[in-house]
């Protein structure tokens, strides 16, 4: 791949249970992203004050103080990948709680891949309608392409090792599509300014 094609991509990760399978997920997609060239950064909504202490990140000066690096981080990057579980039926709560904290102000104009993961049969696909309400709210355009992975303590070893060739076929797939847009939106936005939203009137 040429050098200016490469894309800065982040990670978002959105489950927080104890012997959680996000990690193994996030470590076999980065090796998928990056063996196409790309460089992959993550943030973790483990790590969120809404998880360590169960305050909101507003709810202090230093829970705000939490935000600067993933919000500079996101901001930064050329696309992102948020990958999440299903959490009762939902999104998990903490991953709504930090995009929606971060905002526009991280997520806006960033082409945005979906992937879900399970334990069971369906790749928690219930949430895929809502992530991508979710992260169109912020500004983000998701690719049409989604990434659901069924049994993934299966499919994905602890090493982040894909034991599939089918799942490794949509990994594959998902990155070409972010590519796409990412490149595109990328190109267009060197000559061009994003449109302002400081209301609807001046957009």
């Amino acid at each position: 791949m040429a050098a200016e094609e490469s894309l800065s991509i982040v990670f978002v990760l959105g489950s927080v249970p104890e012997e959680r399978l996000c990690p193994r997920v996030a470590t076999y997609l980065r090796n998928v992203f990056e063996s196409s060239g790309h460089t992959v950064s993550v943030v973790d909504t483990l790590w969120s004050p809404y998880m360590q202490t169960g305050q909101r990140a507003g709810d202090s000066n230093q829970n705000r103080d939490w935000l600067v690096k993933p919000c500079d981080t996101i901001h930064s990057s050329d696309a992102v990948v948020v990958i999440s579980s299903e959490y009762c039926h939902v999104v998990p709560p903490v991953l709504t709680h930090v995009v929606g904290v971060t905002g526009k102000v991280a997520f806006r104009g960033k082409p945005c891949g979906i992937v879900t993961y399970s334990n069971g049969p369906y790749g928690a696909v219930r949430v895929t309608a809502q992530l991508r309400t979710l992260m169109a709210s912020v500004g983000c355009f998701v690719v049409p392409f989604t990434l659901p992975l069924c049994r993934v303590q299966d499919l994905i070893d602890e090493s982040g090792t894909m034991l599939s060739t089918s799942a490794d076929f949509g990994s594959k797939k998902l990155v070409r599509h972010l590519h796409w847009y990412a490149l595109a939106f990328k190109l267009h936005s060197n000559s061009r300014a994003q449109p302002r939203d400081e209301n609807a009137i001046t957009q």
